[in-house]
């Protein structure tokens, strides 16, 4: 019982310093837009950290498809296989985004900030619309339609197709950054459209947060509201490592953990806390077992002694 306080202090801490960082994300963004450009690190410096944070990234969007994907003969979920293939193709566009980075070596295609933003635009609609399908899909809809291992198939074809259209037909998109001017039109259209993704997900996540029991609601909305913010902030970089992008990438990063604490975390936490309850209650009565009820006795006293 006592895990289970400490565990809920510390969900509540995390929460507050979420909430802390979301609302101090105003008058940064009131910052950026008054001194832009804006640096805070040398080119190599923000090399080194643009790819620490993207790692990250990936890691966490790893173990959400591990987690989903992993439990597809269990849940029977249409929303948690798709989620989990979702975030398998962000995964793999975040990798490509920083190792196409200026300054990166050659990603099998000479590197610049298009090629970059392209993988890194990728990579965002794969999350935005993995979590909007996650909040709003019924599993019950096309359940035998969709077969785990025929979307997992179709996510790396379509991975695969698009990743060769950036790298060897970039001239199919259009352009997103000119160097001397920022980003164009295309680029923060797109960033706004990605940015409405996350915030009508977190109002649909909120509608139905009764029907949602797979993972921690309150921290999957502070994760959208803070991936959200993150977008405006790209937005506004006049060059690919002034202050703007950096903090973009900031935001993104403490919104993946707010995500890991949401999804992942959840996934893991939950089963053990109920083998606890299990171990520690009658399953019929719902009060403390003899067992258990022993086991604290015995911790007083010698707590006493």
């Amino acid at each position: 019982m006592l895990t289970g306080h400490l565990r809920q202090d510390d969900s509540s801490v995390t929460f507050i310093a979420g909430i802390a960082v979301l609302l101090s994300g105003v008058p940064l963004l009131w910052l950026i837009f008054s001194v832009n450009p804006l640096k805070f690190l040398s080119g190599s410096d923000f090399l080194v950290v643009h790819t620490l944070m993207e790692i990250f990234a990936v890691i966490v969007a790893a173990l959400i498809f591990f987690i989903a994907y992993g439990s597809r003969r269990r849940l029977h979920s249409v929303s948690v296989i798709v989620l989990g293939c979702t975030f398998l193709a962000a995964a793999l566009f975040d990798i490509f985004h920083f190792l196409s980075f200026p300054g990166m070596p050659d990603f099998v295609t000479e590197n610049n900030a298009n090629k970059s933003i392209l993988f890194w635009l990728c990579g965002r609609f794969a999350v935005g619309l993995g979590l909007l399908l996650y909040i709003s899909l019924a599993a019950s809809w096309f359940k035998q339609m969709l077969r785990p291992e025929r979307l997992l198939a179709a996510t790396v074809v379509v991975v695969t197709l698009i990743s060769c259209l950036i790298l060897y037909a970039p001239e199919f998109f259009p352009i997103m950054f000119i160097k001397g001017y920022g980003l164009t039109t295309a680029k923060v259209g797109i960033e706004w459209l990605v940015f409405s993704i996350y915030v009508g997900a977190a109002v649909i996540l909120y509608w139905q947060r009764d029907r949602v029991i797979s993972c921690n609601v309150n921290s999957l909305l502070l994760a959208l509201f803070l991936m959200a913010e993150g977008e405006l902030f790209f937005t506004m970089y006049i060059q690919v490592n002034d202050a703007a992008n950096l903090l973009g990438h900031v935001y993104k990063v403490i919104g993946s953990f707010y995500l890991y604490t949401a999804i992942f975390s959840e996934a893991i936490n939950r089963p053990i806390e109920q083998i606890q309850k299990m171990l520690s209650h009658d399953e019929l009565t719902g009060l403390a077992s003899r067992a258990a009820f022993s086991s604290q006795l015995t911790k007083s006293i010698e707590s006493c002694s």
